[in-house]
């Protein structure tokens, strides 16, 4: 399921719809396409981590893109363990898995550079990650 308007858009928790989220900020031509490409790359990342550790328990992900005075993107859904989530994302450093063969964390030390804030928010109905550019 997804559904949008030209401000928010609310997708299944589903990393098939990652696409949509993408389709979703490539439509949004009144950003400049250097900040879109920042807003693809820090939304993918904290999507698939949102559907890989959170373990949202709603069906949906509701994303937002405010477009004031900076740039700043919205996630809002509901996780059983979002506070260990978020726990584990401030700790973690990249580094190199070698079960996995491959390097882990460096999406987020990414995100965290190409943005100038990160804060994430937890309450007895929704969680949310919020970004600003």
């Amino acid at each position: 399921m997804v559904n949008h308007d030209e401000k928010m858009l609310t997708i299944r928790c589903c990393l098939q719809n990652i696409c949509a989220l993408e389709t979703f900020i490539h439509s949004q031509t009144d950003i400049p396409e250097l900040e879109r490409n920042k807003i693809l790359l820090i939304t993918n990342e904290i999507f698939e981590n949102i559907i890989q550790h959170a373990n949202p328990h709603s069906k949906n992900i509701r994303f937002k893109i405010y477009k004031g005075k900076a740039l700043s993107l919205l996630f809002l859904f509901h996780s059983e363990n979002f506070e260990w989530f978020v726990a584990n994302v401030r700790k973690i450093q990249p580094y190199y898995d070698p079960r996995l063969n491959r390097y882990r964390g460096l999406g987020l030390k990414i995100c965290y550079n190409l943005s100038s804030s990160i804060h994430y928010r937890a309450t007895k109905t929704y969680n949310a990650v919020s970004v600003r550019l």
